[in-house]
């Protein structure tokens, strides 16, 4: 799943109408396409979601055509209660959102080792 704001993700609206729509199945989803063997669902929120045989494939066709912004950024997120209940921890990680854009959500983090992977690189 890639992360995109509420101006990227026009973009990349535009960039997946030239593939061929399938019908989308709730009302959050924006717009459902195939490309190649996966298909790919924009929804509302600015989420993209790729299921298929070949979706890192999909995936990195997406981020290779949309033009959007590719300038370094800084997240920072923290954990924890603060010095008085117990540890707490802050971690910042500075980079190219399109390097990124599986990390923004935290709290849904699947996979830690792929994730923990991506920030070392």
């Amino acid at each position: 799943m890639l992360n995109f704001s509420k101006e990227e993700k026009k973009e990349v609206l535009n960039f997946l109408q030239a593939f061929p729509e399938k019908k989308t199945k709730t009302s959050f989803e924006e717009f459902r396409c195939k490309i190649g063997k996966s298909t790919v669902t924009l929804y509302t929120s600015g989420k993209l979601l790729l299921q298929g045989d070949d979706c890192e494939k999909a995936r990195d066709l997406v981020l290779k055509k949309v033009k959007v912004e590719n300038e370094l950024i800084l997240g920072i997120d923290e954990t924890g209660r603060g010095e008085d209940f117990g540890p707490f921890v802050i971690a910042g990680v500075l980079a190219k959102p399109n390097a990124m854009r599986e990390l923004r959500d935290s709290k849904k983090v699947k996979n830690l080792d792929e994730k923990a992977k991506l920030v070392k690189e």
